[in-house]
């Protein structure tokens, strides 16, 4: 049977990872007290008054900027400890296979933007900035364009008729120059708060520049711990912290305030553990990942300069994604799906995921997505854009495996398994799970479950399990529904004895 095949699968994967999840690891992880067995250790401090980046990296001698991790003759093995403080700039090691940690209990930010020097000129309601050097892409889907007021970032407007406080606007002046534009809280004189402008795209990824996307899967993953990332420049679909190669490991990580998407995972057999990835502008975390384990992360707030959901936004989406557990994930308040497999992400586990008030879909599993399990999850809340607010959305998918999982207070169908032209839905297993009180903003034709199929006349039923699952009978005439074929009427069913009658398997 499909579904056995995939639990022999993930289990024997959730198996392989199962000590990374509970062995202490290496001793002196985070505590900067004890030096490692092998490699060497270097420290940054900005703080420290013989610090310089052309010193020893010692503690009495540290380096003084990020900058010096790139610049060194760093190996693999070696070790860099930041001190705390707020760093600006990057980190962009050359030399693979390092650690890079701050101290634990001491709080190391990297900002990637600088403090906007300029006068300010009265503009109506609006200032305008003397001097401001706008990055590429103003006013389209890859606005690079981040500027941040007393900690706090702006949001970007569309028109100078449309800005309030706390929004800018960059176009051009009557003589084609681009100009900046803000409001500020309360509408307060910008030369009386903190004007900061975001200046670095990827606040941590290779040296030489290359596309997270596009990096070496098979070089040695850096261990990266302890360390805060906010306000960089980067575009839609450009993580400011990148996590590539093989075994690498972010941990205890703080990705906050950025203008594209948190965090960006390409590679192999990667640990993702206790990372927040909050408040980006396009998505929390994503990328393509295989055999990694994401655990423990929590994505929220993101999308929120309002790119198209149905496109790529939210709290996490995957590609090529396979044989990678997702273990207690976290996505809640995001304009966009909360998490998403898609591309042909499959053979993948999800365990106690808690996704709620998403847009769209709380979690959507999409195109050659095959043979995922969900169990033992939370999904709730997700809200409506356009035509879908699905708790689970499932379409052009094979062998979903669905276990033990609570869907409830979503506005649309609690389950919809949809029909999609690009290729064929089917294979789901559903045993143990309740659907209740879904349908709360009901569109057209919205249920506790919805199956949708696409049998030719005549045809057999495609593989379908319904097996222990509870549907709540409120609201009323939103229980259950099925069509046949992507031209048939909705069929809709007041119990699910009903429903699981009309699919032949009661």
């Amino acid at each position: 049977m499909p579904d056995m095949r995939t639990a022999l699968i993930l289990v024997g994967l959730w198996l392989t990872f199962q000590p990374a999840a509970t062995d202490p690891g290496v001793k002196y992880r985070g505590d900067c007290t004890t030096d490692p067995a092998n490699g060497r250790v270097f420290w940054i401090d900005d703080a420290h008054p013989a610090a310089r980046d052309d010193g020893a990296g010692t503690p009495a001698a540290p380096w003084k900027t990020l900058a010096a991790v790139s610049r060194r003759d760093l190996r693999r093995g070696d070790t860099i400890r930041i001190r705390e403080g707020l760093y600006r700039g990057a980190l962009r090691p050359r030399s693979p296979g390092l650690t890079i940690e701050g101290c634990r209990g001491e709080e190391v930010i990297i900002s990637g933007a600088r403090v906007l020097q300029t006068d300010w000129t009265p503009a109506g309601e609006a200032w305008q900035a003397e001097r401001y050097r706008p990055r590429y892409g103003f006013g389209d889907t890859y606005d690079e364009n981040f500027v941040v007021a007393d900690g706090a970032f702006l949001r970007p407007a569309e028109t100078r008729e449309s800005m309030t406080p706390q929004t800018f606007l960059v176009q051009e002046d009557r003589y084609g120059s681009p100009r900046m534009l803000l409001r500020l809280r309360d509408d307060h004189r910008p030369d009386s708060s903190r004007i900061e402008v975001a200046v670095h795209d990827v606040l941590f990824g290779p040296s030489d520049g290359t596309p997270c996307r596009d990096t070496n899967p098979t070089e040695p993953g850096h261990q990266v711990r302890n360390l805060i990332f906010r306000h960089a420049a980067n575009p839609a679909q450009t993580g400011a912290v990148c996590v590539w190669g093989e075994g690498g490991l972010l941990e205890d990580v703080r990705v906050e305030d950025t203008n594209g998407r948190g965090v960006e995972v390409w590679g192999h057999r990667h640990v993702i553990r206790r990372v927040q990835a909050s408040s980006h502008g396009h998505l929390g975390i994503g990328g393509g990942c295989k055999e990694c384990l994401v655990e423990d992360v929590t994505a929220d707030g993101n999308n929120w300069r309002g790119h198209d959901p149905f496109w790529e936004a939210g709290g996490g989406k995957w590609v090529y994604t396979e044989r990678t557990v997702f273990r207690r994930f976290v996505a809640r308040d995001n304009d966009g799906p909360g998490l998403w497999l898609d591309g042909a992400s499959s053979d993948n586990l999800i365990r106690e995921a808690n996704l709620s008030g998403n847009l769209v879909s709380g979690l959507q599993l999409e195109l050659g997505s095959d043979r995922n399990r969900v169990e033992d999850s939370r999904i709730s809340g997700t809200r409506r854009d356009g035509w879908a607010a699905a708790g689970i959305l499932i379409m052009a998918t094979q062998g979903t495996v669905l276990f033990g999982n609570e869907i409830f207070g979503n506005e649309g169908s609690g389950l919809w398994v949809r029909v999609d032209a690009r290729q064929p839905t089917g294979g789901v297993s559903a045993t143990n799970n309740w659907f209740h009180d879904n349908a709360a903003r009901p569109g057209d034709k919205d249920f506790q479950v919805r199956v949708d199929l696409d049998i030719a006349p005549g045809a057999p039923f495609p593989p379908l399990e319904w097996t222990g699952n509870r549907l709540s009978a409120e609201p009323i005439g939103h229980v259950a529904g099925m069509r046949m074929d992507r031209e048939s009427p909705v069929q809709e069913f007041g119990s699910e004895t009903e429903f699981a009658r009309a699919l032949g398997l009661k």
